[in-house]
């Protein structure tokens, strides 16, 4: 387990091996067709060569993402050819319908000889807090995981974590820490503040003055004090949770995670059961991962949001 950034998500899931026998039976892999752009399937993680792997207090499994690669200047080139080729045929301009025929053709016709990429993203499920993490800093791909999940299960339901009052929480914490904390009083609980974060002041307008700070002491910098007290609000800020460092970004995501794991890849343990070290190190790291959310929901005194009554998703 390496992981590096992660979306949260509450999820009610079914167990490791219901989940299985949909994902093999709905969204198995196969190679992308002549006319198909995207396709997402689940594939067996490369550590333990199973679909979904069950360890003591939770699972993971791979989606893979297959795509197809069509530039976008090379796609928009085409569609205004097209467009221009209509206009000199019939002299006039094509109708909305009329576009959405010629990008779909044009889309079709690039498709056929597009080359394909493709990558995975994993996700862990940690049934008794209903946490899901999915390991990736794009929301479009957090966002795929998620929807392949609902079209893989019959029911499933899922509700997107989002703190308004995070901004405004950090802020306060950050500012209170710098002018107030001592090894008596602690504003950020068990939380340590590490040597970055990025602040935002709005100028008047639209404009907004940004600034980041890197490798400092930022629990007892001044020019951070000073920045905070002209209303400057923190937009991502680096704390450590006992061996985990990582970014809390406003809007509750983890990045850049730094995890001591138990077993590296290429101890001798690993190479002996690969399996077991992977399983070995989700373990401790999901554990972990749980801890820090209850600990940063108790920070800005926030209660993780009940599931939604409905199947499908939602949000807080």
């Amino acid at each position: 387990m390496h992981l590096k950034n992660s979306a949260i998500y509450r999820a009610a899931l079914p167990d490791s091996v219901t989940l299985a026998e949909s994902l093999e039976e709905r969204l198995p892999y196969r190679p992308l067709t002549d006319t198909e752009i995207v396709r997402l399937s689940f594939v067996p993680n490369p550590r333990t060569g199973e679909l979904v792997t069950a360890f003591e207090n939770g699972y993971s499994v791979t989606l893979r993402v297959d795509e197809k690669v069509i530039p976008a200047k090379i796609r928009q080139a085409r569609i205004d050819e097209e467009i221009d080729a209509f206009e000199k045929r019939s002299g006039r301009f094509p109708e909305p319908e009329e576009k959405a025929g010629i990008r779909e053709m044009v889309m079709g016709e690039l498709c056929k000889n597009a080359l394909v990429d493709h990558h995975t993203v994993n996700a862990y499920y940690h049934p008794e807090s209903e946490l899901l993490f999915v390991d990736t800093s794009s929301n479009k791909d957090a966002d795929r995981v998620m929807r392949a999940l609902v079209l893989a299960c019959d029911t499933v339901k899922t509700q997107t974590i989002h703190i308004n009052s995070l901004t405004k929480g950090l802020t306060a914490k950050l500012q209170d820490h710098i002018e107030n904390g001592s090894f008596d009083y602690r504003p950020f609980g068990q939380l340590g503040i590490d040597d970055n974060v990025k602040m935002a002041h709005p100028t008047g307008g639209e404009g907004t003055e940004r600034v980041t700070y890197q490798s400092v002491d930022v629990g007892s910098n001044r020019e951070v004090l000073d920045q905070l007290r002209r209303g400057f609000e923190v937009e991502h800020l680096g704390l450590v949770y006992r061996s985990v460092y990582f970014r809390l970004t406003k809007d509750f995501k983890l990045k850049s995670i730094s995890l001591d794991i138990l077993i590296e890849p290429d101890d001798e343990a690993a190479e002996d059961d690969a399996a077991h070290a992977w399983r070995v190190n989700a373990i401790v790291g999901v554990s972990l991962l749980v801890e820090i959310v209850n600990e940063l929901c108790t920070l800005v005194d926030f209660e993780l949001p009940a599931l939604p009554e409905s199947e499908g998703g939602g949000e807080a």
